[in-house]
């Protein structure tokens, strides 16, 4: 009887595990990442998302007024509309390559600067929508940079 018990253990144990094993497969990356962004914390109004943190979810950040800055460090991907309407910030800076989904920076009233500090990465085509007033600071030829002009925003190339 004490055999078929410990069986009957060990094989509950072992589904349980399977079954979170196939559980944790199927759960989106970025649906993670969401949990972890939002425990960032915001020193004087600004808001920096470490390297490690490779997915920001879509909306994440969406109406958001306790910052006015943000700072992207690592090759991130920025979900759509993950700052939208974020009526505090004004400043953008994303130092790697990045991936910039659909109006992920749209509707921000104060967004007036936006530094891209490298070549790479994607960028869509209304990222910025709302900002023809702002100033982008990016790399002639990069994706920001033919996005900014096709929105007639004011384009600083970097070296």
């Amino acid at each position: 009887m004490k055999f078929k018990i410990t069986v009957i253990s060990i094989a509950a144990v072992l589904l349980i595990a399977l079954v979170i094993f196939f559980a944790m497969q199927y759960t989106p990356s970025n649906i993670l990442n969401y949990v972890r962004a939002a425990n960032l914390e915001i020193d004087d109004g600004v808001l920096t998302v470490p390297a490690e943190y490779t997915v920001i979810e879509p909306g994440a950040f969406n109406g958001r007024i306790e910052f006015n800055t943000v700072i992207i460090e690592g090759e991130t991907d920025i979900g759509s509309r993950a700052f939208y309407n974020c009526t505090s910030l004004s400043r953008v800076v994303i130092r790697e390559s990045c991936d910039i989904g659909d109006e992920a920076f749209a509707d921000c009233p104060m967004l007036k600067e936006i530094e891209v500090l490298s070549p790479g990465g994607s960028c869509a085509d209304n990222a910025f929508n709302g900002h023809s007033g702002a100033v982008v600071s990016c790399y002639n030829g990069s994706e920001v940079w033919e996005v900014a002009r096709r929105a007639d925003m004011s384009v600083i190339e970097m070296d």
